[in-house]
């Protein structure tokens, strides 16, 4: 039963996170006026993808672009990087319990 249990999770689990949304996070700043300045030169620079911010915790809020389909956004990140347009450093944040603005 374990092995069947096992077998039905490494099926489904790949299609789960293929449909999860997710954030470009390409930075933070320290409080949400420096960050939304910021999103403002993002979404200029970016131009098709809107830029979001969110808190990270009680000083630091983030910037990023987005959500996109999981999928869609690792071939999209990838792109931005090899481009130079976003920091080398951006991740992918899941979309899930954010509230950004």
């Amino acid at each position: 039963m374990k092995r069947l249990a096992i077998l039905l999770l490494s099926v489904a689990l790949p299609g789960m996170a293929a449909a999860e949304d997710v954030f470009i996070r390409i930075e933070a700043k320290r409080g949400t006026e420096a960050a939304m300045a910021a999103a403002a030169g993002w979404q200029d620079r970016v131009g098709d993808l809107p830029a979001v911010v969110f808190p990270l915790n009680s000083t630091w809020t983030a910037i990023a672009l987005g959500p996109l389909p999981r999928e869609a956004a690792e071939t999209r990140i990838a792109a931005l990087k090899d481009a130079g347009t976003i920091p080398a450093d951006s991740l992918l944040t899941p979309a899930d319990g954010i509230s950004a603005t």
